[in-house]
């Protein structure tokens, strides 16, 4: 299940406040792909914009990779960024819970939820 907010903040506010406030909660950006730069340069332009920002915590990342290699599917975590023109954004995730359910580890069920809290809270600081 995908998580979402909607943002009454322009996209291109949203995305340039990303790194800072993931930043204030522990997570560091790993990497961008600006879908609609990446799209256009390979022929496929698209009439959005839409970003994805690879988010990461390390310490939960090698806590949960010692004993379970198998999450690094789904690691590490996203965020992706939808510009609904009109000056809306929304902010969109695949929450860690989510992940441990689907993989069967129900121990790490605690684990992820913590991670998710602080997730909705960068998607809610985002959102402005």
């Amino acid at each position: 299940m995908i998580y979402q907010v909607i943002s009454d903040r322009p996209y291109e506010e949203v995305c340039s406040s990303v790194e800072d406030v993931c930043k204030k909660h522990g997570f560091g950006v790993m990497k961008v792909y600006d879908f609609t730069k990446i799209l256009e340069e390979k022929g496929h332009p698209i009439s959005k914009n839409v970003s994805t920002y690879e988010i990461c915590q390390p310490q939960f990342a090698a806590e949960l990779l010692e004993n379970n290699p198998i999450l690094a599917n789904f690691m590490p975590c996203r965020l992706a960024i939808e510009d609904l023109g009109n000056g809306k954004t929304r902010i969109m995730t695949y929450l860690p819970t989510n992940i441990v359910n689907l993989c069967q580890l129900p121990t790490l069920y605690d684990a992820a939820e913590a991670i998710d809290v602080t997730i909705k809270k960068i998607m809610d600081e985002l959102k402005g």
